[in-house]
């Protein structure tokens, strides 16, 4: 077995040196030379492009040379050349270096400045007619005579809100469309509101839009108010112990109900109980375990009270 390996172990270095001699003999009818100084590449280094660490790094700068000369050349030519413009005034053809050129002459510039001007200033004299700059419009600003009561041209039913389309209005959509209950409240105080103000229906329907039944308050207050109004989950626990029964926010007892952990009303009963637990095991120790959670409940702010599946 020895003698088979070793001659096929002789076999194969035969092969690869005969593969060898025939690369070398390829490789030496056509010489890969080098890109910088165009000399000779030796056999083991023939997959370099340079013979030379020094041959590479002088031809690499000379590349970047090589390179700014050709951009500077590109931007001789551009500022050479001339481009067809269209005046935005007269609509005129004429002929400039720069392709973002507007206009042909200076008169055609001044005319374009004086119409850049005209919109801005019928712009502004929307708001003029509230007092209101355009800066400033969310800022508290009482509306001027003419127009403290807003002129409602249409009702629309739009979702869970009633909107109202008023053209002139300074918070109007892109369709002239104002929720009808901020318009209301407007009109009653007589300016308009902050951006942080909220309109609150009382009675909790949104289509009721009266006087009566809208109240104004902050974005804050507005929060606080519906948060009060939110019903509360409890847990009713009977403590193993002592047999107290107590309540607790399903939050703070969550942690407890998935691991199926025994809650207590303070923690000399837990001590106490756990004592018990190692030494003794009766059936008043097993009953009080199962009757460790009572109920899961949701209360109300009314006071009133709705039983939830454990």
């Amino acid at each position: 077995m020895v003698n088979k390996l070793n001659i096929s172990n002789i076999n194969f270095i035969k092969k690869q040196k005969d593969r060898s001699k025939r690369c070398l003999e390829e490789y030496t009818k056509y010489n890969k030379k080098c890109l910088h100084c165009s000399s000779d590449i030796p056999f083991e280094k023939r997959m370099n492009k340079f013979c030379n660490s020094s041959c590479a790094a002088s031809y690499n700068n000379k590349g970047k040379l090589r390179n700014k000369i050709y951009y500077d050349n590109l931007r001789k030519d551009n500022k050479n050349k001339i481009h067809l413009c269209i005046c935005v005034t007269c609509n005129k053809k004429f002929e400039s270096k720069n392709k973002k050129t507007k206009c042909c002459s200076k008169e055609c510039k001044h005319i374009q400045m004086k119409n850049i001007i005209k919109d801005r200033l019928e712009r502004e004299d929307r708001f003029k007619k509230y007092n209101v700059p355009i800066t400033q419009v969310d800022e508290h600003h009482s509306l001027t005579k003419e127009c403290s009561i807003w002129k409602i041209e249409k009702i629309i039913k739009k979702g869970d809100y009633l909107y109202c389309v008023i053209k002139n209005h300074p918070k109007k959509t892109s369709k002239d469309y104002v929720l009808l209950h901020r318009i209301i409240m407007e009109n009653h105080i007589g300016r308009l509101l902050k951006s942080n103000e909220v309109v609150h229906h009382i009675n909790g329907n949104k289509f009721d839009n009266r006087i009566e039944n809208l109240q104004l308050m902050t974005h804050t207050e507005h929060t606080k108010f519906h948060l009060l109004e939110r019903p509360k989950v409890f847990v009713l626990i009977k403590c193993p112990n002592c047999q107290k029964i107590f309540e607790r926010k399903l939050r703070r007892a969550k942690p407890s109900l998935k691991l199926k952990k025994l809650m207590y009303c303070s923690k000399q009963c837990a001590a106490i109980f756990q004592y018990k637990l190692i030494h003794k095991e009766t059936e008043e120790i097993k009953k009080s375990i199962s009757e460790n959670v009572i109920k899961i409940f949701r209360k109300f702010p009314d006071n009133t009270e709705q039983t939830l599946d454990s």
